[in-house]
């Protein structure tokens, strides 16, 4: 039986609310959440209103050593916050120095459109280091967050696993994700924030191995869990989606 991986999740900066969304992560929330629901494995990332994304990118390192197999770290650095040289000298360093294994470029937080030259850092580490990269899509924060806005970096990197996160958020976008996964074999999509009839539309024409469990914070972990067990896809399909695509796409050793 595949595991149960959570490839979209936030950790809060230790002592601070974040500065975008003013909530918050505990490590023993994360923890909490997963063993009452049976999660195998939790991808962390920082809050995209992190004051200081470093000192969240330590704690889930540390995490990450303390609880091998089921921690994980995707890396989160605003280009506006750090600049371009500062950018790359981070996600080198979580990537290369701390192991994680994705790059979150966070359009809604960082307020950047992610074909900008601006946004160039995270797609070439990305591409360098042959890693996923995670955007957040939906009608949230338009046009920065637009389906559509990905699809120019889905062609310049065909190779590169670009993640439509919310895969165009509760419905207006949804649709539009769907159709560039269609047309785009690296793209892929996770359930987070997506009702579940788009989500099981967009296995249907995609694929479960490219649909993958996104929980978020710990609260909306059985939320995602039950959305995911509720639209009727057979065993295959419900292991892919719950675990086995991110197990596959993120490399994780598990």
């Amino acid at each position: 039986m595949e595991p149960i991986i959570d490839m979209h999740h936030h950790l809060g900066e230790p002592g601070q609310v974040d500065h975008v969304f003013e909530w918050y992560e505990e490590i023993e929330d994360v923890l909490q959440a997963m063993d009452a629901h049976h999660v195998t494995a939790t991808i962390l990332q920082p809050l995209g209103g992190a004051a200081d994304p470093r000192r969240v990118h330590d704690a889930i390192a540390e995490h990450q050593s303390r609880h091998p197999g089921r921690i994980f770290g995707m890396a989160s650095a605003n280009p506006r916050l750090f600049g371009p040289e500062e950018t790359r000298k981070e996600l080198e360093r979580c990537i290369r120095d701390l192991g994680f294994v994705g790059i979150k470029h966070h359009s809604l937080a960082f307020a950047i459109e992610p074909t900008s030259r601006i946004a160039d850092p995270l797609w070439e580490a990305a591409a360098h280091f042959r890693v996923p990269i995670l955007c957040c899509t939906g009608d949230f924060a338009l046009p920065f967050t637009s389906p559509g806005m990905l699809i120019p970096r889905l062609q310049q990197y065909p190779d590169l696993p670009i993640i439509l996160g919310h895969m165009g958020g509760a419905y207006s976008l949804c649709q539009e994700a769907i159709n560039i996964a269609r047309l785009f074999p690296n793209a892929y999509l996770d359930t987070s924030l997506a009702f579940n009839i788009y989500v099981r539309r967009a296995i249907d024409i995609v694929g479960a191995d490219r649909m993958m469990l996104a929980c978020e914070h710990s609260s909306n972990v059985p939320v995602e869990l039950a959305k995911v067990r509720s639209i009727g896809l057979d065993q295959p399909g419900l292991s892919q989606v719950l675990g086995g695509a991110a197990r596959k796409l993120f490399r994780l050793r598990i």
